[in-house]
C-alpha cells in the first residue's frame, strides 16, 4: 500500500534489494497520509530490482516550489531495474535551471522495461535533459511508452524529449505521445528524444511540438 511504498522509500539500505508491487496504489495527496513531494520519491541511486506487475501507481505529484533540482522523477537516479510498471496522472513542476527530469526517473544508467506512463512534466527556464520518461538515458530502454504534456520556458532550454531528453545507449519499441510546448529560443527539441548519441531501435513518436519563439534542431522524431 502507499504507506509501506513511503516507507521503502525512505529506507535508502533496502534500494540494493527486489520488489514486487503487488496492488494499484493512489499518491493523490488529498488522501489520507499521502503529499505532495517537493523530491523524488526515492531520493537517491536505486540499484535493485522493481517489478511493477503491471500495476498501477496514479497521481504522483513532485513539486519543487520553483527551487532547482538535478535528477528527478519517481527515481532520483536508477542504476538497477525497473519493470512493468504504470505511472498514470504523474505531475512534475520544477524552477529554473533545472536538469536531468523524467517522469520515471531523471537519469538512467540501469533497465526500464515494459512501463507505460502518463502524465505532465513543467520546467522553468534554462533548463536542459528533459524527458517524458527518462531525463538522461545510459542504460537500456525497452517497451515504453508516455503520453502527457512536457512544457518548459525556453530561454536556453535544451535536450527536451517526449520519451528521453538525451539519450546515449539503446531505446528499442517505444513510442511516445506527448505535447511539446515552450518558447523563448530553445534547441534540441524532439518527439521522442531531444539529443542523440545512442542507437534507437523500432520506436515512433505521435507529437506535437508548439514552439512560441525561435527553436532550432526541432523534429518529429
Amino acid at each position: 500500500n502507499a504507506a509501506d511504498l513511503l516507507t521503502l522509500a525512505n529506507d535508502t539500505n533496502d534500494y540494493n534489494k527486489r520488489f514486487i508491487l503487488t496492488a494499484d496504489i493512489d499518491l493523490d495527496p488529498n488522501l489520507p497520509g499521502r503529499e505532495i513531494f517537493t523530491s523524488s520519491v526515492f531520493e537517491t541511486a536505486f540499484t535493485g530490482i522493481f517489478d511493477g506487475d503491471g500495476h498501477i501507481i496514479s497521481n504522483l505529484i513532485i513539486d519543487t516550489n520553483g527551487v532547482k533540482t538535478n535528477s528527478l522523477g519517481f527515481f532520483r537516479n536508477l542504476v538497477g531495474q525497473v519493470n512493468n510498471l504504470i505511472l498514470k496522472n504523474a505531475d512534475i513542476n520544477c524552477g529554473p535551471d533545472s536538469s536531468y527530469i523524467g517522469l520515471l526517473t531523471g537519469y538512467n544508467d540501469g533497465d526500464i522495461n515494459n512501463c507505460h506512463l502518463t502524465g505532465n512534466i513543467s520546467v522553468a527556464r534554462h533548463s536542459y535533459n528533459i524527458g517524458g520518461l527518462v531525463g538522461e538515458n545510459w542504460g537500456y530502454i525497452n517497451d515504453c511508452c508516455v503520453a502527457g504534456t512536457v512544457k518548459y520556458y525556453g530561454n536556453i532550454s535544451s535536450g527536451i524529449g517526449g520519451l528521453v531528453g538525451n539519450n546515449f545507449n539503446i531505446i528499442s519499441n517505444c513510442f511516445s505521445s506527448v505535447y511539446i510546448t515552450g518558447k523563448e529560443g530553445s534547441w534540441d527539441i524532439g518527439g521522442l528524444v531531444g539529443k542523440n548519441g545512442g542507437s534507437i531501435n523500432n520506436s515512433y513518436s505521435t507529437v506535437n511540438i508548439n514552439e512560441e519563439q525561435e527553436a532550432f534542431q526541432v523534429g518529429g522524431l
